[in-house]
């Protein structure tokens, strides 16, 4: 599915009636994203570097086990990235998350955004994936302010001014990819 800047900013700008419901399987006033329920697919979106004029490449799957996000990534016409995005909105008290995946091997960046301005900077934290089952923990001081790739300074990342999570591969990992999401988990 693509969007236009448009339709990405009313998309983001909507609010709770476009985001995904955490509630449900609340642990300790944990909330869980299963990403093996089949609506989840709804609320995700592609945004690759053919935005920007890149060959890169990718696609997301509902699976039993979870999403799978996979693709190639191209190095050509000075791309070199692939992500998958969605809306979502975290409590207020959220002092962390875990993410739990499989995949190939290779690096991998969870990104938050807070700002509905496409000019505004993202966060992102690296984590390399496992051939297995992997639960990754990020705090808001594992992520670093970026626009387009390069660092920013901005202020520190609150969880709870979250509007969309994604994933994103980068950093000259040209070739093929493959990460299975299972869930995402407020600390």
């Amino acid at each position: 599915m693509r969007f236009t800047r448009r339709a990405m900013l009313m998309h983001l700008a909507l609010g709770p009636s476009f985001l995904i419901h955490t509630q449900g399987h609340a642990r300790d006033g944990a909330a869980i994203m299963d990403f093996r329920d089949p609506e989840f697919a709804q609320q995700m979106r592609i945004v690759n570097d053919d935005v920007m004029g890149g060959r890169s490449n990718s696609r997301f799957a509902i699976d039993p086990e979870g999403v799978l996000f996979e693709g190639t990534v191209s190095l050509e016409n000075n791309g070199g990235f692939a992500s998958v995005r969605c809306p979502v909105r975290f409590q207020h008290k959220t002092s962390g998350l875990q993410l739990t995946t499989r995949g190939d091997g290779k690096q991998y960046q969870l990104i938050i955004r807070t700002e509905v301005s496409t000019t505004a900077p993202i966060y992102k934290s690296n984590f390399v994936s496992s051939k297995d089952w992997k639960t990754h923990q990020f705090k808001p001081e594992d992520f670093e302010a970026a626009f387009r790739g390069r660092p920013v300074d901005a202020k520190p990342l609150v969880f709870s001014e979250a509007l969309e999570f994604g994933l994103l591969i980068a950093d000259k990992q040209a070739g093929q990819f493959r990460l299975q999401l299972r869930q995402l988990q407020t600390m």
